[in-house]
């Protein structure tokens, strides 16, 4: 399954005897919540633009923080989501250990959650810092 080779090359998740990881991520990935990118895609484009992606404070996201990102990961996930809050701390501890030795790439969060406030709880209390699109985006799952 190739798109779950990359994920685990993007983040060298080390998820060796945690058979419970590497199931939570085989679900998501099968299920569509990981999409892996690259800048040159349409989808992107339309994201890494001025005022476009927010930050956990509810501000925006200084786009020029991505201008050298070679991969995006847009991640799909909810508060109610349980495979979702099971990952998303691992991917958070992973991709902030990732950030130290490449900036590279960059996770995109698209939020399945019901109001903004669910989406920037969820964001302060489990996820990784990253960037995300606005609540009730066109992307959601």
């Amino acid at each position: 399954m190739k798109r779950f080779q990359d994920i685990r090359e993007i983040f060298d998740v080390k998820l060796k005897g945690k058979k419970q990881n590497r199931d939570i991520l085989d679900s998501l990935v099968k299920s569509c919540h990981i999409r892996i990118m690259d800048p040159n895609q349409t989808l992107v484009q339309s994201l890494v633009k001025p005022n476009t992606l927010l930050t956990k404070n509810g501000s925006f996201y200084n786009h020029e923080n991505l201008k050298d990102v070679k991969v995006f990961v847009l991640y799909f996930s909810a508060h109610w989501c349980p495979p979702c809050r099971q990952f998303t701390p691992i991917l958070a501890q992973q991709f902030g250990i990732h950030q130290q030795n490449s900036k590279k790439s960059m996770v995109i969060f698209v939020s399945g959650d019901r109001s903004q406030q669910e989406q920037l709880n969820y964001m302060r209390e489990a996820h990784g810092d990253w960037p995300a699109t606005p609540c009730q985006s066109q992307l959601q799952m």
